[in-house]
């Protein structure tokens, strides 16, 4: 099934699980994540690298923790760059949770900045994201 995927750092599981199924909800885009994707005995890394490639977007959560990760930085990213680097249009949707220095290949047009954000402002973002998201090719479902 057709997917965004969203990259994000496990120790802010907590703080953006509850985001994440409100962005799903409100996209109406399934938005795939790890604890819900990776099956029992796959190697994470390899089923990450997939999720990404079948994907048809990529969502990043841009926190202080996001921007330490090494997996993160080295493998997600490119990765995600990788997958979308031949296509027209934005496929790539950083938002920026923390007040953090972005990492230079998250600087895109599309990035949203949720500092300190209110429930009004995240509302906000999620129409934004639900009008620019790139909807899935012919044969697939969101």
């Amino acid at each position: 099934m057709a997917h965004l995927f969203f990259s994000y750092a496990h120790d802010d599981a907590e703080r953006l699980y509850p985001i994440h199924a409100r962005m799903e909800l409100v996209t109406e885009h399934t938005l795939w994540l790890d604890r819900i994707g990776l099956e029992r005995g796959t190697v994470w890394e390899y089923s990450i690298k997939a999720a990404i490639d079948d994907s048809y977007g990529v969502i990043f959560a841009v926190t202080k923790t996001f921007i330490i990760r090494p997996f993160i930085l080295e493998k997600e990213i490119p990765w995600a760059f990788e997958r979308f680097e031949d296509k027209q249009g934005a496929q790539l949707f950083p938002i920026l949770f923390d007040d953090v220095a972005v990492p230079e290949l998250l600087k895109t047009p599309h990035i949203a900045h949720l500092i300190d954000a209110r429930d009004g402002d995240m509302e906000r973002v999620y129409a934004e994201l639900k009008h620019i998201l790139p909807r899935p090719q012919a044969g697939t479902q969101p």
